[in-house]
Formats: C-alpha cells, sequence, structure tokens
C-alpha cells in the first residue's frame, strides 16, 4: 500500500468490510419459515360451495389439526389418524405440504392457511 494514506487505506477497508457484512447478512437472513411453524386448527371447510358447520363437528369431539415443525416436517392428525410428511416455504405467503408424492400449496394470510384442491377449500388458524 504504498504512496496510500492511512486514512484513505482505513476508508477502503472500512467499505470492504461494510460491503462483505451485506452480503453474509443478505444471504443467511429474511427465512419465513417461523411463520409457518407451529400447531394449525382446521377452522373452515367449503366443499362444492357448501361451508361445513365446524362447531357441530367439534361437538361431537371431532377435532382437525396440524403440526408443521422447524426440521420440516408436519403431521396431520384427522379423527385421530395421524399422517406425516414434509413441507418447505415457497415465499413469505406460500408454503408446500408434501405427503406420500404429493404435494400441495397452502396461502398463508395473517394467521390463517388455506388449501385448495378441485372444488375443496379447508382454512387453518394457528394456534
Amino acid at each position: 500500500m504504498k504512496g496510500k494514506s492511512p486514512r484513505k487505506v482505513i476508508v477502503v477497508l472500512s467499505m470492504v468490510l461494510l460491503l462483505a457484512m451485506g452480503v453474509l447478512l443478505a444471504g443467511c437472513g429474511g427465512s419465513d419459515d417461523s411463520k409457518f411453524v407451529g400447531t394449525w386448527k382446521l377452522t373452515g371447510i367449503v366443499d362444492d360451495g357448501e361451508e361445513m358447520d365446524m362447531s357441530a363437528l367439534e361437538a361431537y369431539g371431532y377435532e382437525f389439526s396440524m403440526v408443521l415443525d422447524e426440521d420440516h416436517t408436519f403431521s396431520i392428525d384427522v379423527l385421530g389418524s395421524v399422517s406425516e410428511g414434509t413441507w418447505e416455504a415457497k415465499s413469505s405467503s406460500v408454503v408446500t405440504l408434501t405427503m406420500d408424492g404429493s404435494p400441495q400449496d397452502a396461502k398463508l394470510s395473517g394467521n390463517t392457511l388455506t388449501m385448495e384442491e378441485d372444488d375443496t377449500v379447508m382454512t387453518f388458524t394457528k394456534s
């Protein structure tokens, strides 16, 4: 660094350090996975345009829940029968759940996950 003033060298090194930190932070931050992790309760089903009465099902002791774990596995409990699979956040508002090789996207809005397949829409609320 012959001919350069110590102040100029410090400024250049500081800029390089700041740039490197910015690249590192951009590369490892911003994961939206935590939005999806947790227990989700099925709170609504619309099948072929008809809304099911979830409170009536709950009155008979029927509960439906889904747990998305930090390790990107999930389990879904339907009437006591538990199935498992994996999940992946596609964006801050879309998660793909895969069970038995079949992927299913769910859309996040606030604390609600919505899945649609054919004429059926299922709504899960984070509990």
